[in-house]
């Protein structure tokens, strides 16, 4: 999702990981698009992926249910 403020940004976001809890958002610098399949890849930069590893946890997946790592 990006905003339409001077500045273009490719915000990610998650749904909430609980009512009282804000929803994870994370801003990438930057991205790069496949010419041929459409796929977006964005890089965060060193303090957003500190952020995306503490609270990766917590984030909700696909099914609705909390990720837990093998």
């Amino acid at each position: 999702m990006s905003s339409d403020s001077m500045q273009k940004r490719l915000r990610l976001k998650f749904p909430r990981p609980g009512t009282f809890k804000a929803r994870p958002t994370f801003q990438a610098d930057c991205a790069r698009a496949c010419r041929d399949c459409g796929a977006l890849i964005p890089f965060l930069n060193e303090w957003e992926r500190r952020r995306l590893d503490a609270e990766a946890d917590e984030l909700v997946g696909d099914e609705g249910e909390a990720k837990d790592e093998p």
